[in-house]
């Protein structure tokens, strides 16, 4: 049976939601991972919200031990998505965009070069910091193209 993971602490609020909707109007188990609670918008008793430990990576490793291979793991994080398309997961972020074996590697090395243009105080620009209604829309049209 396909469930939703997410990586909630860093999800849009608005992709959490479309996630919710299908959730239910499918009947597919939704469970948000994070060292907080992030709560849900609707109800279900298909939801459940697993708060990890506090530490580097605790949220993450979680969901690489709990996912299966049918299940579609939602996360803006890259290190996590490689470790889940290694897995054979479906993997993408809150704007639809898909991790695999072809893309992966080349979206860290871009990660870890702004990370060092940071560092050496040089603004990039991060893609992920709007989110508008084509992002929930490239966002819907991934999930039902996984679906």
């Amino acid at each position: 049976m396909i469930r939703f993971l997410v990586d909630a602490d860093s999800c849009a609020r608005e992709a959490r939601l479309i996630l919710e909707e299908k959730s239910i109007s499918l009947g597919i188990p939704l469970l948000f991972y994070a060292n907080r609670n992030i709560p849900f918008s609707l109800e279900s008793s298909l939801f459940e919200m697993k708060i990890c430990p506090d530490g580097a990576d605790s949220a993450d490793d979680l969901i690489v031990s709990e996912c299966r291979s049918e299940d579609i793991v939602v996360t803006r994080d890259l290190l996590l998505a490689k470790r889940l398309v290694d897995k054979n997961i479906h993997a993408l972020n809150d704007k639809g965009t898909f991790f695999d074996r072809k893309n992966i590697d080349d979206l860290i090395e871009e990660r870890n070069y702004s990370l060092m243009m940071k560092s050496l105080g040089v603004a990039t620009g991060g893609k992920m910091r709007n989110y508008g209604s084509k992002d929930s829309r490239n966002f819907l049209e991934a999930i039902e193209s996984l679906l």
